[in-house]
């Protein structure tokens, strides 16, 4: 099968290199991509996609995937200054990194670079950010924000430094492995690799199966489960420090949201928003839903 220009095929898993994916179903990309996607493209999006899962992890992501010159000239023109978004994962990680003592990080794909305000003292940040206006967006409240090289470093920041983190970058990445194996070179003996993202093996994921509101996202093409995510980080000699099953950010809901998302509940367990799938794209995530989560692994010292 050749693809279409400037898209090529999920062929062999992207978390454990498993052939055989198996196809999950139809599904529909969210209408609002927030700019992400180009009108030029937008077609794609209202094509339905098909979900393929690993038989052997349980990672997933869409059959169909956009090349990477095509991705980068996206991720160039996008803008996350619209404000300073704090995950569950930020706080967390902030939590697990309290203890570390003195040492540097590096927050890849940082956005306008919120997470560098909430480190502790003894941690310097800096954060690496392809998008112009994200990362203008940032360096105008005080970070040192800075452009990747072909390399996905930067002469600005230390040869090595003690911490890489990924908040909600690695789902973006059409090839995650090189581009991790790249990044460790970066980092220092004992070093630790933070990661934030969905959890494909998650029981909301599973749930909700081809409507989980993480694949109607156009960037999101490696949607990995734990296990998955495990297995990647292990073949590159890192061993898990600790690993959070969280929310993307926290909100108390109210018994008022409750109750209006109680009918979608009881319709999935039976299989009815099956039906609806062919005619209205999926729910967006439910902030108490539990399908992300923050991997801490360490190089060998």
């Amino acid at each position: 099968m050749s693809a279409p220009p400037d898209f090529d095929w999920l062929e062999r898993c992207f978390a454990c290199g498993a052939s055989g994916l198996q196809p999950v179903g139809a599904y529909h990309f969210l209408p609002w991509q927030g700019g992400f996607v180009p009108d030029a493209w937008l077609a794609w999006c209202h094509d339905t996609a098909l979900l393929i899962r690993c038989g052997r992890c349980g990672s997933q992501g869409p059959f169909r995937r956009p090349s990477e010159a095509l991705l980068s000239s996206w991720y160039a023109q996008q803008s996350y200054a619209a404000g300073d978004v704090i995950s569950e994962g930020h706080r967390r990680a902030t939590e697990r990194l309290r203890s570390i003592g003195k040492a540097t990080l590096v927050d890849i794909g940082c956005g306008g670079g919120t997470f560098l305000d909430l480190l502790p003292p003894d941690i310097q940040g800096f954060g690496l950010e392809p998008s112009l206006k994200s990362a203008a967006f940032g360096r105008a409240r005080g970070r040192r924000i800075f452009a990747p090289d072909a390399e996905g470093w930067s002469a600005d920041l230390p040869d090595a430094v003690d911490v890489i983190a990924l908040f909600d970058v690695i789902e973006h990445l059409r090839t995650p492995g090189p581009f991790v194996r790249r990044l460790l070179r970066r980092l220092n003996p004992g070093g630790r690799l933070v990661i934030f993202t969905g959890d494909a093996g998650s029981a909301w994921s599973r749930r909700w199966g081809i409507r989980w509101w993480y694949h109607g996202w156009a960037g999101h093409l490696s949607c990995f489960s734990a296990t998955g995510l495990g297995t990647l980080l292990q073949g590159m000699n890192l061993s898990r420090e600790s690993i959070d099953s969280l929310v993307y950010m926290h909100d108390t809901p109210t018994l008022r949201r409750r109750v209006r998302e109680l009918p979608l509940r009881l319709a999935n367990r039976i299989g009815a928003l099956r039906l609806l799938d062919a005619v209205r794209p999926p729910y967006a995530s439910s902030p108490y839903s539990v399908d992300h989560m923050l991997m801490v692994a360490r190089a060998p010292a």
